[in-house]
């Protein structure tokens, strides 16, 4: 067997894959091709928007995998992550966000795609307050640009443990200023997080909006919300 000797790093999630050969190395590196993981995720995945049906459901439920590893047969029955185990999870989850390798990080809310005019990008909103305030940014004329995949993550303390999380924006000023934005709805690790993002701003010299969704009904987001669901007709999530 040949060795895999000639490497790169996916430009979506960062994985190093490797390669036989450096012309089919050089070819996925040159167009910019993401991995095969990245490939198959979001529109990319030839099931992407359909679903199963019930009885796929029951026979995949009654296939063997499934049937035995269940309880006890299955082989992490009984045991936990370790902290170190945890860190790393948190840490690769925080950095697919970061680079946008991850979207699909709340299964309860209205997700949508919103092409921005201001920079001609396709950005997935996590949820309707998002959006809301996406179409706010891209009508503020003293905003240059903003963006969701930033690479930034943010390290704080919760019940004892380290974490780290992504903030929603980095948004570049007209007058060249820049600043971190995080659009805020119920989230029990809130203060912590804010208390984390502020003093990270406060080191490296950078700004922070903490937008809550109070401020954004004030502006008003329960209106837009009951025009997107009636134009899309869905019930509000």
């Amino acid at each position: 067997m040949k060795e895999k000797k000639w490497k790169r790093l996916c430009p979506q999630c960062g994985k190093e894959e490797s390669f036989v050969s450096i012309k089919i190395r050089n070819r996925l590196q040159q167009n910019l091709t993401p991995c095969r993981s990245c490939s198959s995720r979001g529109v990319n995945n030839p099931f992407y928007g359909r679903k199963h049906t019930d009885k796929t459901k029951k026979v995949i439920g009654q296939t063997t995998i499934a049937r035995d590893q269940k309880g006890e047969n299955n082989p992490f029955y009984g045991r936990k992550h370790s902290l170190e185990s945890r860190q790393n999870i948190s840490n690769s989850r925080a950095l697919g966000i970061a680079n946008g390798s991850i979207t699909n990080t709340n299964g309860f809310r209205t997700k949508t795609w919103y092409e921005s005019n201001k920079t001609n990008c396709k950005v997935f909103c996590e949820s309707l307050l998002e959006r809301f305030r996406f179409i706010q940014l891209d009508s503020d004329p003293t905003i240059k640009s903003w963006t969701k995949q930033h690479t930034l993550k943010i390290p704080y303390e919760y019940m004892g443990e380290q974490h780290r999380y992504v903030p929603d924006l980095f948004i570049t000023l007209i007058t060249g200023e820049t600043l971190i934005e995080e659009i805020k709805g119920y989230d029990k690790k809130s203060k912590f997080k804010e208390k984390a993002l502020s003093e990270y701003c406060a080191n490296n010299g950078i700004q922070y909006r903490w937008i809550d969704q109070t401020h954004l009904e004030s502006l008003g987001y329960r209106e837009f919300v009951k025009k997107f669901n009636e134009e899309n007709n869905c019930e509000k999530k």
